[in-house]
């Protein structure tokens, strides 16, 4: 089974291409590196059932929108930042008259990512009215967390953001289970994998809360508009294959639809600087996560923020609020 370090997958850099002509019959491999063992394994397995997608070269996309490329740089990574996601998750908390947050994250660089991006959100006058009663930390090690759920049911708060992916989230919802939390929960995006969720089982808490593009949910009618035509393409691929897709493959879908714009586009000789080029001016390209445009230079292409709330019942989710994170009606 391959391994991996790190959730970064890389476009090739088509060095080999302008040393030998490809013919045109011939394949034309991209290949991935996911982690497919540890923590991550849900989602990591769920990206390589979309399509092998990356090689390495100085042309890269990440599969985690917690990675923040480099402004002007040759990294990309599609789906929404955690800053994005941050906004969103206070602008439907004070909505639904949640004002005060308990932070829980894994000390590790997603925690920091994290804990930072929300904590730049909190000090904007828009979201004033939300205070955090509680920032806990634990370690990847650890097999209880019980000493931090007690200090956040001391401080009274109405809401926990817990963004910790695989086992991790295992754990936090272990513990609320066993010490009787009731209190809505936003989790990464990451845990929304139907397998994950489905193992979790009983252990998962009554109002499971995430941030992503508009995922299609499965079994639900495509809302009209410029996503349809995409998003029914994709459920029927995968309905042919037998499977349901959650938020790793459409990361996976997302990404391998633009590295194969791009090659469509520049041809498979194509080095790095013209897909570079080609990628910096893509907009309008209908993507799972919403409209792909990365015409702004941050690199990451996707910025339709919405929140999915987790419906056990169906076994599926329901985006529950528009672009940002306002409630629907």
């Amino acid at each position: 089974m391959m391994r991996a370090l790190r959730r970064c997958a890389f476009l090739a850099t088509m060095l080999a291409c302008a040393a030998a002509p490809v013919a045109a019959v011939e394949p034309y491999d991209i290949d991935a590196v996911l982690p497919l063992t540890g923590p991550n394994s849900f989602v990591g397995n769920e990206q390589r059932q979309s399509s092998p997608l990356l090689a390495n070269g100085p042309l890269q996309f990440c599969l985690s929108p917690g990675f923040a490329p480099p402004r002007g740089g040759t990294s990309y990574s599609i789906g929404t930042s955690p800053p994005l996601q941050s906004d969103a998750i206070l602008r439907y908390a004070q909505a639904k008259g949640w004002t005060r947050m308990a932070m829980l994250h894994q000390n590790d660089a997603t925690g920091d990512s994290v804990q930072k991006a929300m904590n730049d959100e909190l000090v904007k006058p828009e979201n004033h009215a939300v205070h955090v009663v509680a920032t806990e930390r634990f370690s990847p090690g650890d097999i209880s967390i019980a000493a931090q759920l007690a200090r956040i049911r001391t401080a009274d708060a109405q809401f926990i953001v817990a963004y910790n992916s695989g086992v991790p989230f295992g754990l936090v919802i272990r513990n609320l289970r066993d010490a009787g939390f009731d209190l809505p929960i936003f989790t990464s995006p990451g845990n929304l994998s139907y397998v994950e969720l489905k193992a979790y089982g009983e252990n998962l808490p009554r109002r499971l809360f995430f941030v992503s593009g508009p995922l299609p949910p499965s079994g639900t009618e495509i809302e009209n508009g410029p996503l349809k035509a995409t998003d029914l393409a994709y459920l029927d691929a995968f309905r042919r294959a037998g499977s349901r897709p959650d938020w790793g493959n459409a990361v996976a879908w997302d990404t391998g639809s633009i590295v194969i714009a791009a090659l469509r586009s520049c041809g498979l000789q194509a080095g790095p600087d013209q897909l570079r080029t080609y990628i910096n001016g893509l907009h309008g390209l209908p993507a799972i996560q919403g409209m792909a445009d990365f015409r702004n230079g941050d690199g990451r292409g996707v910025s339709d923020a919405r929140v999915l709330e987790w419906d056990k019942a169906r076994d599926t989710w329901s985006i529950v609020s528009g672009p940002g994170g306002t409630p629907r009606s």
